[in-house]
């Protein structure tokens, strides 16, 4: 029986948390075959894909102790940036404002404006 896919990881633990408590908490999913436990995450491996999935879905966001926890299958890293700076938008936005001119548009890396971009004088 392949264990992929059966695995998941469990965030924002709290720092006292210890592997019978993950038990408590992820065994009405479905049969626990293995618990790994670190300061402040842990990875919960079931024997059924489907029991990880349960515990996903019945768990994230799931408040313990005063934290909110995060779980998600583990291998799946998700982009935690939720604003448009993501990597297909990277550079300035039509509302960015220039430090050099003060136009929008543009950085001031980029300003032609800006005496750096200017032909320099050269002292001799």
């Amino acid at each position: 029986m392949s264990s992929k896919g059966c695995q998941i990881f469990v965030t924002k633990l709290p720092r006292d948390t210890t592997r019978d408590d993950l038990k408590d908490l992820f065994r009405k999913y479905g049969k626990i075959r293995e618990i790994s436990i670190k300061r402040g995450y842990a990875f919960v491996e079931y024997y059924d894909h489907h029991d990880a999935n349960d515990g996903i879905e019945g768990m994230n966001g799931y408040r313990y102790d005063g934290n909110r926890l995060v779980v998600e299958k583990a291998g799946e890293r998700r982009s935690r940036r939720k604003d448009s700076r993501d990597i297909g938008s990277r550079g300035p936005q039509a509302n960015d404002r220039c430090f050099n001119c003060g136009d929008r548009g543009h950085w001031a890396n980029e300003c032609r404006r800006s005496s750096k971009h200017r032909s320099r004088r050269r002292y001799t």
